[in-house]
């Protein structure tokens, strides 16, 4: 699981640990065949600055704040071409969470393709958003 927000950690790791959590979704075989790195390689996030790392967590902070019907939320960097769009697609029920949200986003870069994922996150007790494996 990694922590969407919270207030233990410093501004840089949420950025990282958002990031990573958003890439669960290639699952634990590219975890192992080469670590987050060969996740990241050639997808618009690699390219992703702080600035675009900060507007891609807030954004799915707000999809995930938001009503699971409320409409898809957009960022863009006009500085650096990034941005993204997040939507909320369903609601999973997953053991030990009274609430979840299944997101599809779609991010793209100036120099890379768009990148298509999908991603579960849930409450803990706290109240903060955690990025969750399911199934």
């Amino acid at each position: 699981m990694h922590e969407l927000e919270g207030h233990t950690m410093n501004p840089f790791r949420q950025m990282f640990a958002c990031m990573v959590g958003l890439l669960t979704l290639a699952g634990p075989a590219a975890h192992a065949s080469g670590g987050w790195g060969a996740v990241l390689r050639d997808t618009p996030m690699e390219q992703f600055n702080d600035e675009d790392i900060r507007l891609h967590i807030e954004t799915a902070l707000k999809v995930l704040n938001a009503p699971p019907s409320a409409a898809p939320a957009q960022w863009r960097n006009e500085a650096t071409g990034a941005g993204a769009s997040l939507e909320v697609v369903g609601e999973p029920k997953v053991q030990g969470y009274a609430e979840c949200r299944r997101v599809r986003s779609t991010s793209y870069a100036r120099t890379v393709t768009a990148s298509h994922s999908s991603w579960t996150a849930c409450k803990d007790a706290g109240g903060r958003w955690l990025v969750v494996k399911v199934g």
